[in-house]
């Protein structure tokens, strides 16, 4: 038999307290899903401004590139170029919006160019630039690309079979001979004008570039792509040594 100095207190649970601990439950949740939201806006944040204004990564999605970049190939796209001085100079490739004469479609203004997971419309192209303001070029067929008189040739672009300026034969049936008219060739000289670039695809015979749909506008590079950082061939190339 217990004496009433053995006799201890035990706490017990209240209406009161149920809903204290309730409560303080639900204050927990709450302060950590601000917690999140602020993190996913940081976060949103800091690849926006990289997006916007630093660099971005893209990816090859033609092969009007070829054979330098392959599809699939991925590139890195710097845009702190015009910030340190440096102009854009030709032979560089470039990421940019084609007129919408090529695509049709209405620009989406700054969102798919600055805000990440935003569709981009138009798509961007990436091409190489051939004439900078104030160049003269010539499209020939048979002979090529002449910028200010000289042909411009792309180091690492080899003659495709297909190309139809080597009048050779096609599936059999003999080409010698037979003038076929590419887009855009003519003796007549181009003027790049001020503000404008003139760009082209390393694989001329399959690029819808400025000799097809015209020059392009300064304002409407997104960016200068400056290193691949993954080639679709090295993954084949690990899969096929694997096999």
């Amino acid at each position: 038999m217990q004496t009433p100095d053995e006799i201890t207190d035990e706490p017990t649970k209240t209406e009161g307290s149920d809903k204290s601990t309730n409560s303080d439950k639900k204050a927990d949740k709450a302060s950590g899903m601000v917690e999140l939201l602020k993190y996913v806006l940081m976060v949103l944040l800091i690849m926006t401004v990289l997006k916007g204004t630093i660099a971005e990564a893209r990816f090859i999605p033609s092969g009007s590139m070829e054979p330098n970049l392959n599809i699939q190939d991925r590139v890195l796209v710097e845009k702190l170029g015009p910030v340190f001085g440096r102009e854009v100079q030709r032979g560089d490739i470039l990421v940019f919006y084609p007129p919408q004469i090529e695509t049709g479609v209405p620009d989406n203004g700054l969102l798919g160019r600055y805000i990440p997971f935003v569709p981009e419309s138009p798509p961007a192209f990436i091409k190489r630039v051939i004439g900078l303001p104030g160049d003269v070029i010539t499209i020939e067929h048979g002979v090529g690309v002449s910028v200010n008189g000289k042909l411009y040739e792309v180091a690492g672009a080899t003659t495709p079979e297909y190309d139809l300026a080597k009048l050779g034969d096609i599936q059999g049936y003999s080409m010698k001979g037979v003038y076929i008219r590419p887009y855009g060739a003519s003796k007549k000289a181009i003027v790049v004008p001020q503000g404008s670039y003139f760009m082209m695809g390393d694989n001329r015979n399959a690029s819808a570039d400025s000799h097809v749909w015209g020059f392009v506008s300064q304002d409407r590079v997104v960016g200068r792509a400056c290193l691949v950082f993954w080639k679709q061939q090295w993954l084949q190339s690990l899969l096929h040594g694997r096999g």
